[in-house]
């Protein structure tokens, strides 16, 4: 029998409609699947013209309503609300507003699911102090038929055994997060730093069953393969000894990480403002992080459940491209990159409020990890 496993703040989500200051249907061009077009374009009446008037349709890319000129889906109302959902009910919108910020990952034996750090309502449960976070497992019928089939052949028995083992490593990464059994929470400095020691122990480990080598081919070939050479492995190695954070907060470091993430697409000019400000006062960032922690010490718990959120939603797809390390750093320098932000809004307002958080995060989100042209750049920058 499959799995659907997903955390336990997943069922308490629902869409804030016209109370959202950052609606989804504004700024994304929002994709109509097949199934859905096949619908829109019988539907009859004065609704029916309107809905396949705003509709683009050109072959080779999937089907989108065509934006207003303030970016907005042509059937967000003057209230907030979708003109399609009053007309038509919520089982004829697009698959993507449905689902929305809903991900999803599929694996051999079952699927996983979550909430996406771009939606202020995702976010600010993502956030909530919740404690360890708890992954809701329920069984799924589905699919087992052809799961029961494919259980004899070599190359599935393999897949599952690396699916296994990267949700033991990601399980193991959960529990340096987890507060201290007697109650005692360490500082997430701390765990970030054991975080990323994992990184490089876990790259090693999964290369030495992903690409194993008997001890001539390693005496032939010390460099040229990606997966076994002594420079490569010494290279992961490195982060059994380096401190995470002396390393994240140096300015050479976030100066070029700064200007990386300039460069990538840019698609709020918020954004670009904020990274601009970012840069230009980076230094006294960094001589005020101190003060920040102790001012921002009874929520500090919020850096965890980033952490948490970017390697449940990330670590898995090294399963994919086999970046284990890569995916671990992500969510390192996704987690600090959003502490900076917050750094930069406390010095200017005095404060940080759950609101100002969830923005941004949201915007970082958006940004970074809903743009797949940034994040194909990011995955190359951490490689």
């Amino acid at each position: 029998m499959g799995y659907i496993r997903r955390p336990d703040y997943y069922r308490n989500f629902k869409c804030i409609s016209s109370e959202c200051t950052d609606s989804c249907c504004q700024e994304w061009e929002i994709d109509i699947d097949d199934e859905t077009l096949e619908y829109y374009m019988q539907v009859e009446g004065e609704f029916g013209d309107r809905l396949r008037k705003h509709i683009k349709i050109e072959e080779m890319e999937e089907a989108h309503f065509i934006q207003t000129k303030e970016e907005r889906c042509p059937f967000l109302n003057e209230c907030g609300l979708c003109d399609i959902f009053i007309h038509l009910g919520e089982e004829h919108l697009s698959q993507i507003c449905t689902h929305h910020p809903r991900y999803y990952d599929w694996f051999l034996e079952g699927e996983e699911a979550g909430l996406g750090l771009c939606c202020e309502e995702a976010a600010r449960l993502i956030l909530q102090k919740s404690g360890y976070p708890v992954f809701e497992v329920m069984m799924d019928e589905e699919n087992d038929r052809e799961r029961d089939a494919q259980a004899d052949d070599e190359d599935v028995i393999f897949q599952r055994k690396i699916e296994q083992m990267l949700f033991d490593m990601r399980e193991k990464l959960f529990k340096i997060i987890k507060p201290d059994v007697n109650g005692k929470e360490d500082n997430p400095d701390e765990k970030m730093k054991e975080l990323y020691k994992a990184a490089g122990r876990f790259q090693c480990e999964y290369e030495d069953v992903m690409f194993p080598m008997c001890q001539e081919d390693l005496e032939d070939d010390e460099t040229d393969f990606v997966g076994g050479g002594k420079e490569e492995n010494e290279f992961r190695n490195q982060a059994s000894y380096h401190n995470w954070n002396e390393q994240f907060w140096q300015k050479e470091f976030l100066e070029k990480l700064i200007t990386f993430y300039l460069e990538l697409e840019i698609n709020d000019e918020n954004w670009w403002k904020l990274l601009g400000e970012i840069r230009r006062n980076l230094s006294e960032i960094l001589n005020k992080r101190g003060e920040f922690l102790k001012y921002y010490q009874e929520n500090l718990y919020e850096y965890e459940q980033l952490m948490i959120y970017f390697i449940f939603r990330h670590f898995m797809k090294a399963r994919n491209d086999d970046a284990v390390f890569e995916k671990i750093v992500f969510a390192l320098i996704s987690t600090d990159f959003i502490q900076m932000l917050d750094i930069y809004e406390w010095m200017m307002s005095g404060e940080i409020t759950l609101k100002s958080q969830v923005n941004i995060c949201k915007l970082y989100s958006k940004e970074i990890e809903y743009d797949e042209e940034n994040m194909e750049q990011v995955s190359r920058f951490l490689s």
